[in-house]
């Protein structure tokens, strides 16, 4: 198992989009996780069932304050929020082993999965004033899919160590055929 967690990032901005206005104050942070899981099962010598699970979550905040002095504006300041989470978790079950032994060596399957979801949350405060009044809910976005799969994949070398080529020899290629 495999836990990762980035430290809390923050960061300071300040910078002004016109000459004649003074400049607006960013303040921002970020935190992420991660955590993994692979479990493997041997089912037989030459069969292994498999596990893996994984998920992150980011929590980003980034706020704003800009300061207007008149007569650009009727309120002296104006400041905006935007917090927002993202999340993604997913699972993949897998089989795989040898079938039989073909000219080029073992032939091998492998059947598996996956489900994975994915979801943005993000919201927009904004308040006006001096001093701000409580703030707003100015703007709101939610949106989250699913992505599910499968897959099958069959391994058949032709040609191997034991029935080399002259090319395959030369250049130590593998050809196989996969489906």
């Amino acid at each position: 198992m495999c836990w990762s967690h980035s430290a809390d990032i923050q960061g300071k901005l300040r910078y002004s989009q016109s000459p004649v206005l003074p400049p607006s104050f960013v303040y921002g942070s970020a935190q992420q996780y991660g955590t993994s899981l692979h479990l493997e099962y041997k089912i037989s010598s030459d069969w292994t069932a498999t596990l893996i699970g994984q998920g992150s979550r980011e929590l980003d905040d980034s706020s704003s304050l800009d300061i207007y002095p008149p007569p650009y504006t009727s309120s002296n300041s104006r400041a905006r929020n935007y917090p927002f989470e993202y999340y993604v978790y997913g699972i993949e079950p897998r089989i795989d082993g040898k079938l039989f032994e073909a000219p080029g060596g073992s032939a091998r399957l492998a059947v598996g999965g996956q489900y994975r979801r994915e979801s943005f949350e993000q919201f927009e405060y904004v308040s006006n004033g001096d001093p701000p009044p409580p703030e707003t809910l100015f703007n709101h976005v939610n949106s989250a899919r699913h992505i599910t799969s499968a897959y099958g994949e069959l391994l058949v070398p032709i040609v191997g160590p034991n029935n080399s080529m002259a090319l395959a020899t030369a250049t130590q290629d593998r050809f196989f055929g996969a489906l």
